[in-house]
This record gives C-alpha cells, structure tokens and sequence, in this order.
C-alpha cells in the first residue's frame, strides 16, 4: 500500500493522511457503508444509487454512505468515503453537532435532480511519493439541507495582500 495523503478543496487543514487500502466490491451498483472495522457493502437492487444511499445510510444510522456505480474503481469508492469522512468531520466540528447521512460518489452521479438532490463537487488533491493527482468526488445532498449547510460555515479572515510601504 503506498502511503496517501489528501488536501480536501484546499481547505486549509493542509494534507491529511488517508488509508485508502481497496476492498473487493461487486461490479453491481450498490452502496458502501462507513462501519468500523470494514466498510458495509448493500446492493442498490432497481432503485437509483442515490436513492439507495440515503435509504440505507439512514436506516443504518451511518455517517458517511458512499454511492457506488455500476463497475467504479474500488479506489475511487475508498477516496470517495476518506473525502466523506473528512466534509463528516469538518462540519460536525463547525457546527458542534452530526449532520448526517453524508452521501458520496466517486463519479458525477446521473438524474440526481429527479429525486430533488444536488451534487456537489469536492475538488481533492491525492498526494503519493511519485506525484499528486487532481480528482472530484461529488457530495450529494438535498435543497434544504443547503441552507443549513451553508449556515454551519464561518467566514474565513485573511490577512491584507498589500501591505502599505
């Protein structure tokens, strides 16, 4: 396993280190639960995989559920519920309480809007020994859950970029 670390959207936390250690998966749609000490695997059955992911990440009470299409990467599936697990942690920290279920997906999930979700996509930096490589993994929430997402983040100062001579 080559050691990783991700920077979330250039959150300012710097890199984080992450086990994305692949796990086998099915080759069928269905949905990854965060459980300790492996991840839960749920097929999605005939229900879109959002759909199937927020069903069962709430009835499991998971915090992190990762939406896993049709014949996705094993290690895409793992970065995409490491990024779940960080935003997870992130907000409960902003917010000083859980708010979950958080849904990923390692690709831009398909008709998402139908079922009144919007995605939202999570630039990540993937920092190995050889390189760095630029993904997306894509939140997907609902409209109301927005305006309180957007009220749990605080503004960020910055010092002055000119300083006067």
């Amino acid at each position: 396993m080559t050691p990783l670390m991700i920077d979330l959207d250039g959150a300012g936390y710097g890199p984080l280190p992450a086990d994305l250690e692949p796990v086998r998966l099915p080759t069928r749609p269905g949905v990854l639960l965060d459980a300790a000490p492996w991840p839960d695997w749920i097929p999605a059955g005939h229900q879109p995989i959002d759909t199937a992911a927020w069903r069962a990440a709430q009835s499991a009470g998971a915090r992190v559920a990762v939406a896993c299409p049709a014949l996705a990467s094993p290690r895409q599936i793992m970065l995409a519920l490491a990024v779940g697990r960080l935003l997870a942690d992130q907000r409960r920290a902003a917010a000083g309480t859980d708010l979950v279920p958080l849904v990923t997906c390692p690709t831009r999930p398909r008709c998402t809007w139908e079922s009144g979700a919007v995605v939202v996509p999570h630039p990540v930096t993937v920092l190995t020994w050889e390189d760095a490589q630029l993904r997306v993994v894509w939140e997907i929430t609902h409209r109301e859950k927005i305006t309180a997402w957007r009220a749990s983040l605080t503004p960020i100062t910055l010092p002055p970029a000119a300083v006067p001579a």
